[in-house]
């Protein structure tokens, strides 16, 4: 099997920031391997779900022996050192577009369009998928051990495909996706049915308890909507999606009947807001010239969201009556395009990235603070802040923006084929994961060392860790800090005077999260650790913060 690198390097600075490999491992047999989704939970937990075909493939990176899996689809779990923990290979079937979230009690949620036979349980319980028809929607929820707590069917007789997953702080459950006709979205025996069977193609988002139990189902109804939506939830569980309008869409069939209508000549991108009831919000169009599609999303606490994708030609990413018109470099080709918006659906900022050839926007997640890291790929070369050479055909790249939207860092990572990132995930320590595929032999180390993998088969799966460094710029002196409410039974709002990065510290003397603080009020949620006392320092200045239920 492959041995896990940890290449530690100082490299030069791009901008203000740098940012190091901190290891990385590649995995596959001789068919086609790839990472399909990535999360990161607050006990220190990665987890990667993908699929593997066609041979037998080691899960372990390191020198240890996992199971071998030849299944379609797995869900693995890592420590964020990159140790294996555990995986679990769907046998008999399996996920083909699965979708991953953590929960902040260290379980994990995984959702997709089920093809095949198999089942759920990775134990002696035996938990059948009951795939049937042209695809089944099936949802699953592990304990952080990898034990089996809960899964359901939904779906009816036609093609449903799930492209969404998220979960709020409560740990209820949220997709978004696609159906053709009547679905029912209540696997119980009660039934939730917001659409006709009238073999229309619906965009859909629903919502289930923590426990699994069906909550409510809304539609999304307009013609020639063929892109699957994606959904992000703040902590207050607000729920956004973000797909594709033609000619017009309902945002709200049955109730406020908002219809949004498109403004160029193929598909725009739509963007929605729905409140934790299932009740409509507000809704509007990204949208130009030509056509765009968005293929990912993320939000934060405080409900700033945040869409990526590509588009052509030239697209007004403000939403409301102002402009903001950002124009591809070459209009007949596609570029990456990353934009934020608040909780009233205000554009904070957009950015578009590309050069000559294709380049997308595939993955997106968002912190506490507002910065965003953003992974896809591109044709050539592209240019995030500074100009990016390829290495092949398609290379990935991966970068990440402070909360104004600013470049900190970027890179790209490929060999002389076809390469792709199709994960991101951050992590509370403020590390960037990156996930995807890559043929022949790959350098995932961006610097001056090097962390070379070599395919196996057609291709194989990749996943690293990188982590910021400063680069020589002088030392800020560190913000004094305010802590309020203190006690806090949950969330406590941190006020700097100036920018800083925090650290939180147990009785233990160990760090157990990273805050990256603004100027202004910053919030830092607790709601997951034990009731204790806690020290929140940023270099000289600290504050004792109380959690107590």
């Amino acid at each position: 099997m492959r041995a896990l690198t940890t290449l530690l390097s100082t490299i030069t600075a791009l901008f203000v920031h740098a940012q190091s490999h901190t290891w990385s491992f590649a995995l596959g047999g001789q068919g086609q391997d790839d990472v399909q989704a990535m999360a990161v939970s607050d006990f220190g937990h990665l987890y990667v779900a993908g699929y593997v075909y066609d041979d037998i493939v080691d899960m372990d990176p390191g020198t240890g022996q996992a199971d071998q899996y030849s299944a379609n689809s797995f869900l693995a779990s890592y420590t964020t050192d990159g140790t294996y923990r555990w995986a679990y290979a769907f046998d008999g079937g399996g996920f083909t577009e699965a979708q991953l979230a953590a929960g902040n009690n260290g379980d994990v949620v995984i959702a997709g369009r089920w093809a095949g036979s198999g089942e759920l349980d990775p134990g002696p319980g035996v938990v059948p998928a009951n795939a049937s028809g042209n695809g089944r929607l099936v949802v699953a929820r592990y304990d952080s051990t990898g034990n089996h707590l809960w899964s359901f069917n939904i779906g009816g007789t036609n093609t449903e495909s799930i492209a969404g997953l998220a979960l709020d702080a409560a740990g209820n459950v949220y997709i978004s996706g696609i159906v053709y006709g009547g679905c029912d979205f209540d696997p119980g025996p009660d039934t939730i049915m917001p659409f006709p069977n009238d073999f229309i193609q619906y965009n859909f988002l629903a919502k289930y308890a923590a426990n699994g139990q069906a909550l409510w189902a809304r539609m999304l109804r307009g013609p020639a909507v063929f892109q699957k939506p994606v959904i992000a939830v703040d902590s207050a569980g607000n729920a956004y999606i973000s797909g594709s309008v033609g000619d017009s869409l309902n945002l709200d069939p049955g109730f406020t009947n908002t219809v949004i209508n498109g403004v160029g000549p193929v598909e725009d991108v739509y963007l929605a807001r729905y409140r934790p009831d299932g009740s409509f919000h507000w809704g509007g169009v990204i949208g130009g010239s030509l056509d765009g599609f968005a293929h990912a999303i993320a939000a934060n606490a405080d409900g700033r969201v945040v869409v990526t994708g590509t588009y052509r030609g030239y697209y007004d990413f403000d939403m409301s009556a102002g402009t903001t018109t950002l124009m591809a470099t070459i209009p007949g080709a596609y570029d990456a395009f990353v934009a934020v918006y608040d909780s009233t659906s205000a554009l904070q900022w957009a950015k578009r990235f590309g050069n000559n050839g294709l380049d997308m926007g595939t993955a997106v997640r968002m912190d506490t603070q507002g910065e965003v890291a953003l992974a896809g790929y591109y044709a050539g070369s592209i240019t995030i802040g500074n100009f990016i050479n390829g290495f092949g055909w398609d290379d990935a790249f991966l970068t990440r923006l402070d909360p104004n939207g600013n470049v900190l860092w970027a890179f790209g990572v490929g060999a002389n084929d076809y390469d792709r990132a199709s994960a991101v995930a951050m992590g509370a320590d403020g590390a960037t994961y990156l996930g995807g595929y890559f043929n022949n032999t790959i350098d995932l180390d961006p610097g001056t060392g090097t962390s070379l993998w070599t395919m196996v088969g057609f291709h194989d799966l990749f996943v690293a860790r990188y982590d910021g460094l400063s680069t020589g710029i002088p030392t800020r002196t560190s913000p004094a800090l305010l802590a309020t409410p203190n006690p806090t039974a949950d969330r406590v709002s941190v006020h700097a005077n100036e920018p800083g990065t925090a650290q939180l510290i147990d009785a233990t003397g160990q760090v157990i999260r990273v805050l990256r603080l603004i100027t202004g009020p910053n919030t830092l949620d607790l709601s997951a650790l034990p009731d204790g006392i806690y020290l929140l320092r940023c270099g000289p200045a600290a504050v004792r913060v109380v959690k107590q239920e």
